[in-house]
């Protein structure tokens, strides 16, 4: 089973490829997004969405695609297997940002790296380690792929 923690879903480009993708997994895999927010639901849903807290007792693999959630990977202590989906390069733009925040996610030997493209991937290999996959825009077969290579 695969799992997305993220902050919320909205009408914009990353939830769309995110649901649509999902949908199509859900066809053949179990699959679930868990958030807190949910603005809009831009395509229909044809998959489980719980409130984030519920990743806690998550027994898959966990992706997010949020730099502070990703901080929290670490307490999914049920979680088989947790990724960190780098959409953007957002800890640049964070204010205040100290080096230290960047230890569980970017650092942390349980958290794998996923990039969005091959040229975020070769930037976090520089920075802090390589990733595991290339996914763009929440691909469906790289979905499929990280799901039965975890089980």
């Amino acid at each position: 089973m695969i799992g997305v923690l993220t902050e919320r879903i909205q009408f914009n480009q990353q939830s769309i490829f995110l649901l649509k993708s999902f949908n199509e997994l859900n066809q053949t895999n179990s699959c679930c997004v868990f958030c807190n927010e949910m603005h809009h639901r831009p395509v229909d849903i044809r998959f489980n969405i719980m409130q984030q807290i519920q990743s806690y007792s998550f027994e898959g693999t966990l992706i997010t695609d949020s730099i502070l959630l990703a901080q929290n990977l670490h307490y999914n202590i049920y979680t088989k297997k947790k990724y960190y989906y780098v959409w953007n390069l957002d800890w640049m733009s964070l204010e205040n940002l100290q080096i230290s925040q960047l230890n569980i996610p970017f650092y942390n030997d349980e958290i794998e790296l996923i990039a969005r493209s091959q040229s975020h991937a070769d930037l976090l290999e520089k920075l802090f380690k390589k990733p595991k996959y290339i996914m763009e825009d929440w691909d469906y077969d790289v979905l499929k792929r990280i799901d039965e290579d975890e089980r």
